[in-house]
């Protein structure tokens, strides 16, 4: 089997039909999909029990879980050469499978490879991604440039023993591409090959309304980045990681932004720079690009 997809799903009644219907109706046809049922307590299971198709596997677990430990699950089950994630909400281009399936026949030194994404729903915009290695793992230090609901693995990755990290009810993407930093290679199809509805419905958003949550959040993406310069041999001190941290997680219009801030920033770019340069000179353009998109008053031309 060429392809294995893994759906968690949770009282999607309204979407999950569309969005398996776009991953059976691909053109790459060599596939399962595999639903893993998190005890939906509305009409899910009756949609997804209504589909008739083989290559359509339903789990219905007996108690409730989290998203990393659901998606851990269906790796244990799926059979397939690649294993790529989908959600539930979402649609799949239809040849989104056979274009990222093709790429790593192709490349065999890429374990992962993700597309652009089409957002639509409460709000429309396109997000494209950084397409090379290189430049992904240079905005990494930044950010998160993969995408997770569009991606395909070669199984080897996880035969290997990677997992997805159950603390981590969000952010569980960004901490799993950070850990593939050194790995194997990444890339980004240069497609928009995922549609992604957007809604008061996501738990990403809801969490963002919880006090307590978004400080769990916060403490996540800390841990996230210092993952990420480890892995690229960077040593900053204490001081400069939380004040490196601090400045990601503050978002404010540019004029509210001091000159002593910006001048801080500014060194921080350098200081991480310089050392970039000693162990992973390749990621330097990447994560100038990537700093410079989050703060608009760090020119590129300038910095490179």
């Amino acid at each position: 089997m060429k392809v294995s997809m893994i759906m968690p799903v949770y009282n999607r009644e309204a979407y999950v039909k569309e969005a398996i219907t776009s991953i059976l109706n691909q053109t790459l046809s060599d596939l399962e999909l595999i639903v893993i049922d998190d005890c939906s307590t509305d009409c899910t299971v009756d949609v997804v029990q209504s589909i008739d198709d083989a290559r359509l596997r339903l789990i219905q677990n007996p108690v409730k879980s989290t998203l990393p430990l659901l998606r851990n699950q269906g790796i244990s089950l799926a059979r397939g050469e690649y294993i790529g994630y989908m959600d539930s909400d979402d649609i799949a281009a239809v040849d989104r499978l056979e274009k990222e399936a093709v790429f790593l026949d192709n490349h065999l030194e890429y374990g992962a490879v993700s597309c652009h994404y089409r957002v639509f729903g409460d709000k429309n915009f396109d997000v494209r991604l950084p397409l090379t290695h290189d430049d992904i793992c240079g905005q990494l230090l930044v950010r998160c440039v993969m995408n997770y609901g569009g991606s395909l693995f070669r199984r080897s990755l996880f035969d290997k023993g990677l997992r997805h990290r159950p603390e981590y009810f969000v952010c569980e993407d960004y901490r799993f591409w950070t850990e593939l930093i050194g790995q194997t290679k990444m890339a980004n199809i240069d497609e928009f090959l995922v549609y992604v509805r957007f809604g008061d419905h996501q738990s990403t958003r809801s969490s963002l309304q919880d006090t307590e949550k978004l400080a769990i959040r916060r403490a996540l993406l800390d841990e996230i980045h210092v993952i990420a310069f480890q892995r690229m041999g960077i040593a900053l001190t204490e001081s400069e990681i939380r004040s490196y941290n601090d400045y990601l997680q503050c978002f404010k219009p540019e004029a509210s932004y001091s000159e002593a801030e910006k001048k801080e920033i500014l060194h921080l770019y350098q200081s991480i720079r310089q050392q970039l340069q000693q162990t992973h000179p390749e990621f330097i353009a990447g994560f100038t690009r990537g700093l410079s998109n989050r703060f608009p008053f760090l020119n590129v031309g300038e910095l490179a």
